[in-house]
């Protein structure tokens, strides 16, 4: 015992310090279960408590891609907290699906049956395609993201989309019959036929010479009291010898085009300026007129009354009057008066334009012969009549206007409701109506508004006003049987005012054949017939009154004059059945008024392409969404390719959009299922889109691949650990230690899950092969250091050494893993945060649970028992030396004929092998330099992403190589530095909302100037599709404020103008009038067509205007500023409109206004809950709420990143952009976009990757070199120079391991078509820790070798001889490993993941166990060599050579025997490991070579 003491006691200070005080662990010696159970039952719960959680993978592209620092992230979280979005995503509430059709041949798609194909497509999935969600049923109309033109339109309408088929006219299959009957009454009389009816009356009334001679004009001085505004307008449209000579073609000369001209008209045309002012004036004559008329007749009546004189009779007729004329005083308004207004000229339309056709019919009519018997009708009316008058064959002109209004005035006939206009109908004796037995037309409205032309007055409204007036300044009562009183009664005003009140009675709207003549036998037949023929059929089954409610007279009137309109004599449209594919209001370029949409069918390709060189557009002709960019939907390179459509869906679940993609792609992959091939795509806006879902199904599927690599590491390590002698071989640890490796890792994951991480596609494909391979390596260096230990207080102290290198590259590799979460693209910082749990978990694992399994394993070798049936023991147990070679396995005979003899011996083969290895390490170099510096792409497509089984790959592909294109927006708010702040988003909003007076001042011109000039800057960039200025919301407020405001031309409600100069603001009672300024900012102009040219301009451009252009009223205001001085400006000098605002109550009024007015836009934020319901369809809410003042944030409109073909043009759309917008300092200004979200980072990438890989290097460094003082500092055997000298110079070149093969690794991967990106990034810098996993342990051992070994080819020697088998086997199995994502399903991963990863495994591996070594050898000075020295006073167990963990190494077996034999003296009983007999072959330099 004392002996004992005294060897411990008298172990020297050198020999303490040959470990120093190291972590020393023996608890898995002494209490082996709870390390080896109770561990692993608490990593098995975590994997099952954190993997079995709901949503673990990351679906959500931007929680991947899209960077979370920088001005645009703080934009984008300026943005969300303002709107108060709370989903994270930034979602607009709108998925948008891209629906491709593609041939399958190659062929041209524009050929009539192809495009049949498609549509029938569309149609199945718009129509039929139903989902099933919680019990409900949703259609396409319930999805949709619009489907409504206005107030009381939603589900009447179709839903909104954008597809090259509205070229085509069968594209009105999505026009269902309600939608039609909605365009019908909300589009086609609401905004195209009531508001030019309206002022064709001003037009032809007060815009025009007396008689409408506008040729007058040209001829005559013209006197005060002619307008001849119009006179060139009309005669242009009216007369083709004056359209030829003003260089029109003679077609251009069509008087319904007048109609398209009323509405087209700049507001500055004298023309148009002359029209509104009349229609003004005429709507104010007869509001006042009627109102004064009322009063005088009311007065009159009373005056009757009182009179004592008057008969019965007429006191009561008088107060019938009286009645009658309270009833019409309610209902005077000035939406009434419009009515009349519209209703009247349309009478007087219907003769002025109908007369000249009319007259042609009739007489082709009378001309009509019967085929049996030649008579004519003419004749026949001759034999019928005797009246040549009566039966005349032709008439003029004043004639057929005369038979015209007599049919407009005729009563209403339930037979048919059209009628003819022939004056030749009567009753027969028996009470029907026949052919030629009167003198009426057949049908009519119903009420008879010519007025006094009976009594040879002109029959104009307000006629009985001229009688009353002189009538009232007289006490003569009024006479109910004098001419003046028949005015009163006739005037067409009170007339159809009181047939509002009379009911119609069972009249009907009908169709039936007009009947012929009576009474005449076989004459009577062919009449029949011939009627039959001309019977017209205006009644659809939407005429009848159907309500219940009763009809007035004016009602059936009403109906039969939009009849009338409807009617193929005027505009040829019909309720219910007319599109506006059918039907063209002539707005479009390449769209005439009553034309319609070309029609494929039966035609040729040639013709079709012809057809499709015209502007596109949506149904509305451009007058809402503008020509719509044609690259955005067919590609121009080929004929086989377009997008069939846009389509936006709101707030849709995921489970809609996998149906509808599912609808639309069906058949995709089957040749023989069509011509075409449909594919599409959902981005992520609304709900998880393609992109997501594909996520979702492969991030981790790599399950199979990995099981596959888990086995193969097994059984290679197995392979290289197995002994011929069954108890000293360590199959049976080596597969525990694998798979305590493997639980670790996923273990580390379900942490990572808990604490609110989500698994990537990175984690699911990269980590499993870098982590487990780096934990196998450290499993291969722990087993091995504890190989022949023999005692406990071996296992201790062996243990307690390997701990420094194992911790040391698990720093390192946890430092990398450290420095990647300074990127702030989540899909580097989750994976980094991922891998640095699972390297901590790694570590915990290896120096705690493993250890115990080791122990346990010695103890097992120790009873003699056998590896893997450990409940057998050998029988006998052999000492023989030389069965020694066969315990070494596999990894014995590759060192000692392969490695050692190409390494470490001298000779002719490691000459040869050196100098290929610094050949092969100086081309690598090169090559990989070269493909670094010759790179051309970078960045990862959505074309890199989708495997070929996905249909999605097919969209994807087509449209990276035709139809690139990408929507984008601008966005306009306070610049914030914003601050991370882990709470709710309302607080977030009010942190963002504290500090407004910091808001843009949209109230002041030069504001308005920079952001439209901002806007324009971008549209003009060469990756922006085309689009107005008008689109951008504050330009179309700004033209709201002007004259050039369109709103007052179709009201939303009569009684209410709705343009900016119209709206008072009470506070200081001015209005929303907006001024011009000079255009200093060179804004664009707004496009005008020359004159005398017939073209169309589909894009307007800018919303400047030349001086030419400007209001006559806005030139005198600028001149009376001194802005415009017309002896000095040219025509051509521009001019803005701008707002200035008084303060910003006066702003928030305006923009209101203009919201309710118009519909508004810019997308701005509204106080919650203030926009009112629809009063007529409950659910939609009115444009009428208020907005948040200061205004913090708008949009512009939807654009369009185009020609984005490859990843750089995508980042020179960044660029260009931004250099408009974000680097604007004077208005902040960002782009958004998924080009912004998805591709910014390329802006950026090369840096990340410098900085990262930077950071990682450096770590590296600092980990090595604080590791290596530490170890070698704490011994006290160097100097301090030396100890810095020799650590600095093995950390420098640890470091620069990692740096070549971070080189190499990324220079090839780029050669091997690996673009870069955040994903490749990883890889390229988890190179420098795989490359740091060989070089840290080679290094270091190879410093600390014990000193008596001389040179530094011996020490070289001395280090691989035992790190050779652990780094050959890492080698091994991770690179086997990653051999098995070659056979994944997914092109994405097999390039993003395989070629760079077995590009590390290899590079590494070269560089780490061959360059490496060859260096070393060459590093032959003293300052590297900080091992132990040997003093010659060591104890027996202390003389036996050391490695460079401080573990005794017994060389043969009488060293073995004599530390066991004194061993088992020192420690006695207590702790003692019983030890067999073991055979140790004189080969083996250390415990740790086993």
């Amino acid at each position: 015992m004392g002996a004992r003491a005294g060897r411990r006691g008298g172990r020297s200070k050198e020999q303490r310090g040959q470990h120093g005080r190291p972590l020393v662990l023996p608890p898995p010696a002494r209490h082996p279960l709870p390390f080896a159970v109770v561990l692993p039952a608490i990593l098995i719960a975590l994997v099952a408590v954190g993997w079995t959680r709901d949503d673990i993978v990351e679906k959500e592209v931007s929680e991947i891609w899209i960077r979370k620092s920088g001005q645009y992230h703080e934009d984008k979280e300026y943005a969300e907290a303002v709107r108060g979005e709370t989903d994270g995503q930034g979602r607009g509430g709108t998925s948008n699906f891209a629906a491709m059709a593609v041939a399958r041949d190659g062929g041209s798609l524009f050929t009539a049956e192809r495009l049949e194909e498609i549509r029938k497509r569309m149609e199945i999935v718009e129509r039929e395609t139903k989902v099933e969600y919680k019990g409900n049923t949703f259609t396409y109309d319930d999805l949709c993201a619009s489907n409504n033109v206005g107030e009381g339109t939603t589900y009447k309408t179709p839903c909104f989309r954008l597809s090259p088929m509205d070229y085509f006219r069968e594209a009105e299959w999505f026009f269902d019959e309600e939608d039609r009957v909605t365009y019908y009454k909300k589009v086609y009389q609401d905004l195209v036929v009531a508001p030019r009816l309206e002022r064709f009356g001003a037009l032809t009334q007060v815009c025009l010479p007396p008689g409408q001679n506008a040729e007058w004009c040209e001829t005559n001085d013209q006197p005060a009291f002619v307008n001849c505004s119009c006179a060139h307008t009309y005669r242009l449209r009216t007369e083709p010898a004056y359209a030829i000579e003003n260089g029109y073609p003679a077609s251009y000369a069509n008087p319904f085009s007048l109609f398209s001209d009323i509405g087209n008209l700049e507001n500055n045309d004298r023309c148009k300026i002359c029209i509104e002012e009349g229609f003004e004036g005429i709507i104010t004559q007869l509001s006042e007129g009627m109102a004064a008329m009322l009063n005088l007749y009311k007065a009159k009546l009373q005056q009757l009354i009182a009179d004592e004189s008057s008969t019965e009779d007429d006191v009561a007729k008088a107060n019938e009057e009286l009645g009658i004329i309270e009833k019409m005083e309610s209902d005077l308004s000035r939406a009434s008066i419009e009515s009349f207004n519209h209703y009247f000229t349309t009478r007087g339309l219907y003769a002025e334009f109908g007369a000249a056709i009319y007259q042609l019919r009739y007489a082709d009519g009378m001309a009509t012969a019967d085929p049996n018997t030649g008579v004519t009708l003419s004749g026949l009316c001759l034999l019928l009549r005797q009246d040549p008058d009566y039966c005349a064959a032709s008439i003029d002109l004043a004639t057929a206007k005369e038979h015209l209004t007599r049919h407009a005035d005729n009563g209403f006939s339930s037979t048919n409701a059209g009628g003819l206009p022939f004056p030749f109908f009567g009753e027969t004796a028996d009470g029907s109506t026949a052919l030629f037995a009167g003198t009426d037309p057949f049908s009519g409205s119903g009420i008879d508004l010519s007025g006094g032309e009976s009594l040879g007055f002109p029959g104009q409204p307000l006629q009985g006003l001229g009688y009353l007036m002189p009538l009232a300044a007289s006490d003569e009562p009024i006479s109910f049987n004098s001419t003046g009183y028949q005015l009163i009664a006739t005037d067409p005003m009170l007339v159809w005012y009181k047939s509002s009140l009379i009911d119609a009675g069972d009249v009907k709207c009908a169709n039936e054949n007009i009947p012929g003549t009576s009474g005449l036998g076989p004459i009577d037949a062919a009449t029949a017939q011939g009627m039959a023929d001309v019977s017209p059929q205006w009644c659809t089954k939407f005429n009848n009154n159907g309500t219940g409610t009763q009809q007035s007279q004016q009602d059936v009137a009403r109906m039969w004059y939009d009849l009338l309109v409807d009617s193929d004599s005027f505009l040829s449209v019909k309720q219910g059945t007319t599109t506006p594919y059918s039907w063209t209001m002539g707005q479009g370029c390449g769209h005439q008024l009553m034309g319609q949409r070309f029609s494929y069918t039966g035609q040729s390709e040639e013709d079709i392409l012809s057809n499709m060189s015209n502007p596109l557009y949506y149904w509305d002709e451009g007058e809402i969404l503008g020509v719509l960019d044609k690259a955005l939907l067919i590609a121009d390179a080929t004929d086989s390719v377009f997008q069939s459509g846009y389509f936006f869906l709101s707030n849709p679940e995921d489970i809609a959009e996998r149906r509808w993609e599912e609808a639309w792609s069906e058949g995709w992959d089957d040749d023989s299922s069509s011509n075409v091939t449909f594919s599409g795509f959902f981005d992520d806006s609304g709900a998880v889109g393609t992109t997501g879902r594909m996520l979702d199904e492969i991030t981790l599927s790599s399950g199979t691949l990995m099981t596959i690599s888990f086995i193969i590491i097994i059984v290679v390590s197995a392979l290289f650990l197995f002994s011929f002698d069954v108890v000293r071989s360590r199959v049976l640890l080596t597969i525990v230690g694998v798979l305590l490796v493997i639980l670790t890792f996923f273990a580390a994951l379900g942490v990572a899950i808990l604490s609110g991480l989500k698994l990537n596609i990175t984690v699911g494909w990269t980590l499993p092969f870098i982590l487990i391979g780096i934990g196998v390596d450290d499993m291969y260096i722990v087993s091995l250091a504890l190989t022949n230990t023999l005692t406990e207080k071996d296992f201790v102290e062996k243990m307690a050494s390997v701990v420094s290198p194992v911790t040391m590259t698990s720093l390192v590799v946890f430092s990398m893993f450290a420095v990647m979460n300074v990127s702030d693209i989540p899909a580097v910082y989750v994976t980094a945060r991922c891998g640095m749990i699972s390297v901590a978990f790694l570590w915990l694992m290896m120096i705690t649970c493993f250890p115990a399994y080791c122990y346990l394993d010695i103890k097992r070798q120790n009873a003699g028992r056998c590896d893997v049936l450990f409940c057998m023991k050998k029988r006998e147990q052999q000492t023989n030396v030389d069965a020694g070679d066969g315990n070494r396995g596999m990894s014995g005979y590759v060192y000692d004929f392969v490695y050692k003899p190409l390494v470490i011996k001298d000779g002719i083969a490691r000459l040869l092998f050196g100098i290929f290895v610094l050949a092969a390490s100086l081309a690598l170099l090169g090559v990989s330099i070269w493909g670094l510096v010759s790179r051309t792409t970078i960045g990862l497509g959505l074309e890199d992403f989708f495997p070929d089984s996905h249909q999605a790959s097919v969209w994807a592909h087509e449209s990276a190589d035709h139809l690139a294109s990408w929507p984008i927006t601008m966005n306009w708010g306070k610049k914030y530095k914003y601050w991370s702040c882990a709470c709710p988003i309302d607080v977030k909003s009010k942190l963002f909302l504290s500090n407004l007076p910091g808001a843009l001042d949209y109230g002041n011109p030069d504001v308005q100037l920079k952001m439209i000039k901002q806007f324009e800057d971008v549209l003009g960039s060469p990756h922006v599709s085309e689009t107005e200025t008008i689109q951008l919301w504050l330009a179309n407020f700004l033209i709201w404020t002007t004259r050039h405001c369109d709103e007052n031309f179709a009201k939303q409600y009569a009684d209410r103008r709705e343009c900016g100069m119209d709206q008072v603001y009470q506070t200081d009672n001015s209005t929303c009038a907006g001024e011009w300024v000079r255009n200093d900012v060179s804004l664009a102009n707004k496009v005008f067509a020359e004159d005398g040219k017939d073209e169309c301009v589909p894009l307007e451009g800018g919303i400047c205007r030349p001086a030419s252009q400007m209001h006559h009223e806005d030139l005198a205001d600028l001149e009376a500023n001194g802005l415009y001085n017309p002896t000095v400006d040219d025509e051509n000098t521009s001019y803005c409109p701008v707002f200035r605002s008084t303060s910003e109550e006066k702003l928030k009024f305006c923009v209101e206004r203009w919201r309710t007015m118009t519909g508004g836009g810019g997308n701005l934020v509204l106080i919650e809950g203030t926009d009112s319901e629809s009063a007529t369809c409950p659910g939609e809410t009115v444009p009428d709420g208020e907005i948040q003042s200061p205004i913090p944030l708008s949009q512009g409109p939807i654009m369009f990143g185009k020609d984005l073909f490859s990843h750089e043009e995508t980042v020179a759309l960044i660029e260009e952009t931004r250099a408009f917008c974000d680097d604007d300092p004077e208005v902040h200004c960002w782009m958004s976009g998924i080009p912004y979200d998805y591709f910014e980072q390329y802006l950026y990438v090369d840096s990340l990757l410098a900085q990262i890989g930077g950071y990682a290097l450096l770590a590296v460094f600092c980990v090595s070199m604080t590791f290596l003082l530490l170890k070698v500092g704490q011994e006290r055997r160097h100097g301090k120079l030396k100890t810095l000298v020799g650590s600095s110079v093995g950390s420098a070149l640890i470091a620069l391991t990692g740096l070549i093969s971070m080189v190499t690794v990324s220079g090839l991967s780029s050669l091997a078509g690996v673009s870069l990106t955040s994903f490749s990034v990883m890889s390229y810098v988890l190179s420098a820790g795989y490359a740091t996993e060989y070089s840290v342990h080679i290094v270091h051992r190879w410093l600390r070798a014990p000193s008596y070994i001389g040179t530094s080819k011996d020490r070289v020697e001395h280090t691989m001889e035992f790190l050779f088998l652990p780094t050959f086997l890492s080698f091994v199995s991770s690179t086997v490993g990653i051999l098995c994502l070659a056979f994944t399903d997914f092109h994405f991963n097999e390039v993003y993941f395989f070629r760079p990863l077995l590009i590390v495994a290899l590079a590494t591996y070269f560089y780490g166990c061959y360059l490496l070594p060859f260096v070393l050898s060459v590093l032959d000075f003293d300052v590297f060599k900080l091992g132990p020295a040997s003093s010659g006073h060591e104890s027996q167990a202390d003389l036996l050579p050391t490695d460079n963990d401080g573990i005794k190494s017994p060389r043969s077996d009488d060293e073995i025997s004599k530390a066991i034999e004194g061993e088992r003296e020192e420690e006695g009983n207590q702790g003692t490991i019983e030890v067999p007999t073991v055979v140790v072959p004189q080969t083996e330099k250390s415990d740790d070579a086993q």
